[in-house]
């Protein structure tokens, strides 16, 4: 018998959860269903963390049979991940900043998991669950203390370098194509039923346009699909490494009573130095305030707005600036 792999233990974990109908809910659950459902699953959640301690890999396998029985596996996963931000935001509303980020950092190395050794479907998913992760502890960032600062900014460092690089990824999805002899499905995604406007909340219109935007990327050749993939991961790493620089600011103001003039004089804190923006391959953009600063990217098209700010595909577009509070920007705002 073959001994179960850390990701099959990953996997067993997410799928004994109970109650996960709770999770699929439009409204937010009240606070007593969600201690319930945390409660309940609290062994569960032990052994994932376990798991993931164990470093997990995708146990990829070289038949036809594999894609569709591995696609199954992930919607376990993303109920972990839901919990595991279920459990973050429980902590933060009872003020326990400490446990919040701990948990942020658990969604963090549960995507890598996810992504580690597998294919590009895994890539999507896992630049999915790592957005969650991002954007929940951007939020509870002004809440930390200096030790729970100082512990977060190495896990972040910690969970970059163990991630596994995209051409990586696209290299052995390719191959394993390849070695398969699998042909992705074409559907003609245009042919289908639109949806009642009331429900789904777009119009006729808009709902034609998602759907031709949708056909044109599943039809792309490949290197233009990478482009995409490239670009989406460089956005969740622009805000990761953001948040960790975010958070060396704010200690060394603690610390010195004012932010610095600029980002050099951190390096100190980083192994390897201040991270770079990983579109520009330069240091963030960063100014002063009279009592704060603005830390940025120009994004993709290292058009740089001067702190202008918008949500991601305003950045993708050109027309604003990425910030690490990018996901509280509706489109449309384009503001400092």
């Amino acid at each position: 018998m073959v001994a179960a792999t850390p990701y099959d233990a990953l996997i067993g974990a997410a799928k004994s959860l109970v109650d996960t109908q709770m999770l699929a809910a439009c409204d937010t659950p009240p606070a007593s269903a969600v201690r319930a459902y945390i409660s309940a699953n609290s062994a569960h959640l032990a052994a994932a963390r376990a798991a993931l301690a164990a470093v997990c890999r995708v146990p990829l396998r070289y038949d036809s049979s594999f894609f569709g029985e591995h696609c199954e596996a992930l919607s376990p996963l993303r109920n972990l991940a839901q919990s595991f931000a279920l459990e973050f935001q429980q902590a933060a509303a009872d003020g326990d900043y400490s446990a919040a980020a701990r948990i942020g950092v658990d969604l963090l190395d549960l995507a890598n998991a996810i992504r580690r050794g597998g294919l590009v479907i895994d890539l999507l998913v896992s630049i999915a669950v790592g957005s969650i992760a991002i954007n929940l502890l951007r939020g509870v960032r002004r809440h930390l203390g200096a030790s729970d600062r100082q512990a977060l900014i190495r896990q972040l460092t910690r969970t970059e370098h163990d991630q596994e690089p995209v051409p990586l990824i696209i290299a052995r999805d390719r191959h394993w194509e390849s070695a398969v002899g699998y042909q992705e499905e074409k559907v003609d995604l245009t042919r289908q039923p639109l949806l009642d406007p009331a429900e789904c909340g777009l119009t006729e219109d808009q709902q034609r346009e998602l759907l031709e935007r949708m056909q044109s990327f599943s039809t792309m050749p490949h290197d233009a699909r990478r482009s995409i993939y490239t670009n989406q991961d460089r956005y969740t790493i622009a805000l990761l490494r953001m948040l960790a620089v975010d958070l060396t600011l704010r200690s060394w103001r603690a610390e010195k009573g004012a932010y610095p003039d600029g980002l050099g004089p951190l390096a100190a804190t980083f192994v390897e130095g201040v991270p770079d923006d990983p579109f520009t391959q330069k240091p963030f953009c960063y100014r002063r305030l009279l009592d704060g600063f603005v830390l940025y990217s120009p994004g993709p098209t290292n058009i740089d707005h001067g702190g202008a700010f918008g949500p991601w595909p305003m950045v993708q577009a050109g027309a604003a600036d990425l910030c690490l509070d990018s996901g509280d920007y509706g489109l449309g705002s384009h503001r400092n």
